[in-house]
């Protein structure tokens, strides 16, 4: 780790596959290293990709705005499908099964996708582009240009991973990061390095609030952090209507206007998504990430927010 120029991308996976080191164990190593993971995990053939040209066009993801006019006695919810920081499902498309859903494009669903691969493999952005419905939108996965636990790494580290990461934004023009491993300080020094960064989301809050530099953070309540995990009934199948009690149980704590992330495989996610635009209710307003992000600024640029949160 030390012979590289960080930040530097670590190509591959952790080991732990083979039984070896883990997520939990190499991370941090690489993290406090000053350099991030591109999990390239299952997939081949990068640097014939990387040379196929794709019209710059393609590789701007950022979707149009519904201009929504914040109703403050709402709850705005937004589902985010992970894996955006492994290049796998960019052979698989997102969630496999999950984006082949006639149902996809219909509902609102936030796809995480590595920025890093409009450079390593910008077929997949045309492909996305080309087959993404009305109500698809995207962020970027774990880190911006590549997966890291943020708070293992030094504060200067923090800023060159968002400098890193900021031509990626800029091109793709994704506006929120997912970040993992956070504090505070972590996340303003990184965004110091990217300007593109409007909005964070990160695990596991639940926290809805403003940086001191001006970026919002919506952390992830418990039970919504990779919630089907944990919703299973007696067959041992999950019970997906168990996401409309967690999502009112968390609202019923937190007054209104609230900003709710519910994060997910991204196989999970679509079923989660079908239940709750038939069974939350009307006082919530399940968002795509371009209008979750406009709710937010307009919520904490409100002269009354400070005498709220």
């Amino acid at each position: 780790m030390n012979h590289l120029a960080r930040p530097a991308p670590v190509l591959g996976v952790w080991p732990g596959y083979a039984g070896e080191e883990s997520e939990g164990s190499a991370t941090p190593v690489i993290s406090a290293a000053g350099n991030y993971w591109v999990l390239t995990h299952h997939v081949i053939n990068l640097s014939f990709l990387s040379g196929i040209s794709v019209a710059t066009s393609y590789l701007y993801l950022r979707r149009s705005l519904n201009h929504l006019k914040l109703d403050r006695p709402k709850y705005y919810v937004l589902f985010q499908g992970s894996e955006g920081d492994t290049i796998k499902q960019a052979y698989d498309t997102p969630g496999g099964t999950t984006w082949n859903d006639p149902k996809r494009g219909t509902i609102p669903v936030g796809w995480g996708v590595n920025p890093q691969l409009c450079s390593r493999f910008p077929t997949f952005f045309q492909f996305l582009n080309t087959y993404a419905g009305l109500k698809d939108s995207f962020f970027s996965g774990p880190g911006g240009a590549g997966y890291v636990w943020l708070k293992f790494m030094s504060p200067s580290g923090q800023t060159a991973l968002g400098a890193a990461s900021e031509p990626y934004l800029e091109t793709t023009g994704l506006q929120l990061v997912d970040m993992w491993g956070l504090n505070v300080p972590s996340l303003v020094n990184y965004s110091a390095g990217a300007s593109a960064v409007q909005a964070f989301t990160g695990e596991i809050g639940p926290t809805n609030m403003l940086l001191p530099n001006g970026i919002s953070l919506t952390r992830c309540s418990n039970g919504l952090w990779y919630g089907s995990e944990s919703m299973t009934n007696f067959t041992g199948r999950v019970d997906y209507g168990q996401i409309v009690g967690r999502i009112k149980a968390l609202a019923a704590s937190s007054p209104p206007p609230y900003f709710i992330p519910a994060y997910d495989t991204v196989n999970a996610t679509m079923p989660l998504v079908e239940i709750c635009a038939t069974h939350l209710g009307p006082q919530f307003v399940i968002v795509g990430m371009e209008d979750y992000v406009s709710l937010q600024q307009q919520f904490f640029n409100s002269s009354n927010y400070e005498n709220e949160y």
